[in-house]
């Protein structure tokens, strides 16, 4: 039996639409038309007059067809022709018995989900919901764009991400915005904003973090001063045992070095523990600033204290001094001092001790101006002074000046008492006559 064609022939009052169908061939369907009730397509038995006028031609409200449509220009070709699919009370659409699409009477679009609230509503049990992808090697950046319109508004989520809990069956109202991403305006003024980020405390959506026009990034503020502005306490955990795994403020990453089994970072601020013995604490913490090359700081626009590679500190002056551990460019007040590992004076008092005569002292005063073994004070101007040493010198120029006043003594002694034999003798000549 040969395979015959078919032949439909429709008939209108105004005019007369042809559609015919093949097996082995297509179906040809003209696009709508400007009159009512003549469109063709295929349409719902009994729903053929049912349509609405849409860009000067009518669309049926039940059924598939085609129909012309130039989006302002946007189309090169010549009288471009757009496909329609149009379910007035809503369009499914169906895979493996499942409904996949839905498009609500409202224009809710629906996916995996047969009753959407909102202009797209997704429901799925797949950890990625969504998946946007820019075709590779294309040569341009991919992107997804949220539009919000509120002009002069400088408060306002004016396009935002809300992420919410939506488990409306338990018990207790779990429905409710957890944490909301969102883009407002700066000011009134040029085409500026800010990206900010909220989370529900209990009370509502709060902002816990902003990043303004300039970059800035504030926690806890909503007009950061500074590329990092926060409004509360920054924790920062001890140093890690762990290399190149320290927390702290740094200016270098991957640069440390170990210190009491802990890591502390070469340029950076921090804790580590440390526990000399002197505390009852558990556990003890230190702070510590660590600059590789060195530690300055200022007070006034000016240097106070530097803290040089070998570890030479300098007080009142940057400069270091070689030889020195510290250096005070300034006074130092002080209620004690204290210095350890002297030899002390006490040598002067050895029988062997070789006590220089005190002509010997006055010629070198008349010659030198100052005492034997003391420096001039030219010398102590140009060379400073070793405290202890001084101090040593001190001490053995006054036990020397002890044993001179102990000779002297004894001598003073010895002509007392020879005045005193020589009076007896006056005394007693006196009395024989």
């Amino acid at each position: 039996m040969k395979t015959s064609k078919i032949l439909l022939a429709f008939f209108f009052i105004s005019n007369m639409v042809f559609a015919q169908i093949d097996p082995d061939d297509k179906i040809n369907i003209n696009k709508a038309k400007t009159v009512d009730g003549t469109s063709p397509g295929l349409v719902v038995n009994g729903m053929a007059s049912e349509d609405v006028l849409y860009d000067d031609e009518y669309i049926n409200l039940y059924g598939f067809g085609f129909h012309g449509y130039n989006d302002n220009g946007g189309s090169n070709f010549t009288n471009p022709v757009n496909a329609y699919v149009s379910g007035y009370f809503g369009i499914d659409l169906f895979t493996a018995g499942k409904n996949r699409f839905r498009i609500n009477e409202d224009g809710n679009i629906g996916i995996h989900n047969s009753a959407p609230e909102f202009s797209l509503d997704v429901l799925s049990s797949e950890t990625y919901i969504a998946s946007f992808k820019r075709t590779l090697d294309s040569g341009v950046d991919a992107g997804v764009q949220i539009n919000g319109a509120r002009s002069g508004c400088t408060s306002c989520d004016i396009a935002f991400i809300d992420l919410r809990n939506f488990d409306k069956d338990e018990a207790g109202g779990t429905d409710f915005t957890m944490a909301r991403v969102t883009g407002g305006m700066q000011n009134n003024t040029g085409k500026t904003g800010y990206l900010g980020f909220k989370v529900n405390d209990g009370s509502g959506l709060n902002e816990a973090m902003r990043i303004n026009k300039n970059g800035y990034v504030g926690i806890g503020t909503s007009s950061p001063g500074a590329k990092l502005d926060v409004a509360g306490s920054i924790k920062i955990p001890l140093a890690s045992t762990v290399d190149n795994n320290s927390p702290g403020l740094i200016a270098l990453g991957s640069d440390d070095f170990l210190y009491d089994g802990q890591y502390i970072n070469n340029y950076g601020f921090g804790f580590h523990g440390y526990d000399d013995g002197s505390t009852q604490f558990d556990n003890p913490r230190n702070a510590y600033m660590s600059g590789y090359f060195g530690i300055d700081l200022f007070t006034g626009a000016t240097s106070r204290m530097r803290i040089s590679r070998d570890g030479l500190v300098s007080i009142g002056s940057p400069k270091r001094q070689p030889g020195y551990l510290l250096s005070i460019d300034g006074k130092v007040l002080s209620e004690e001092v204290k210095v350890e590992d002297v030899d002390g004076a006490d040598f002067v008092f050895e029988s062997n001790y070789d006590l220089r005569p005190l002509h010997e002292i006055e010629a070198f005063i008349k010659a030198n101006k100052h005492l034997p073994e003391v420096p001039s004070a030219r010398e102590m101007q140009e060379n400073g002074v070793e405290l202890g040493k001084m101090n040593m010198l001190l001490l053995q120029k006054i036990e020397e000046l002890t044993l001179h006043q102990i000779e002297q003594n004894k001598k003073i002694e010895q002509l007392l008492q020879k005045v005193e034999a020589q009076d007896k003798e006056i005394t007693e000549l006196k009395n024989q006559h």
